[in-house]
């Protein structure tokens, strides 16, 4: 029977020799257990939120972002502060769910912003995103 160093050290070969297989594994469970693991992220998150080691890199991260992107920035206030979204406002994308967020389509005009859901932004982003890798790989 091995010791429980003998078992670390064998587990932490193996996982070091099937990383992509079990990468592989763990993103088709997620994939097919799409509740569990929203209320898996949402407890970690709960209980990280408000540590010292969260709020450091959280602030890091934003000044960062703050450096790297001024004109989004500067874009994002100027549309948070001088378009609210009504009360129970649908959004532009579904007219289903409740707009929360707010889109630029284009930065350097701050006040043209499509009111949207959560998953509608993220659908606008992507297309964004394939758009964009559409054209670098047309120009290789």
């Amino acid at each position: 029977m091995k010791t429980k160093e003998e078992t670390k050290q064998y587990m932490k070969e193996y996982n070091i020799k099937n990383r992509e297989r079990l990468r592989e594994v763990k993103r088709e469970w997620t994939k097919n257990n799409p509740e569990i693991t929203k209320q898996s992220r949402k407890k970690y998150y709960e209980k990280v939120k408000n540590t010292e080691k969260y709020l450091s890199r959280h602030n890091k991260n934003a000044k960062v972002y703050k450096k790297r992107y001024p004109e989004k920035v500067k874009a994002q206030m100027q549309s948070y502060h001088k378009i609210k979204i009504e009360y129970k406002q649908l959004c532009e994308g579904c007219d289903d769910n409740l707009a929360v967020e707010r889109h630029h389509p284009d930065y350097s005009e701050p006040l043209n912003v499509r009111l949207l859901c959560k998953d509608c932004h993220r659908i606008e982003h992507r297309k964004e995103e394939l758009i964009i890798n559409a054209w670098y790989t047309s120009e290789a």
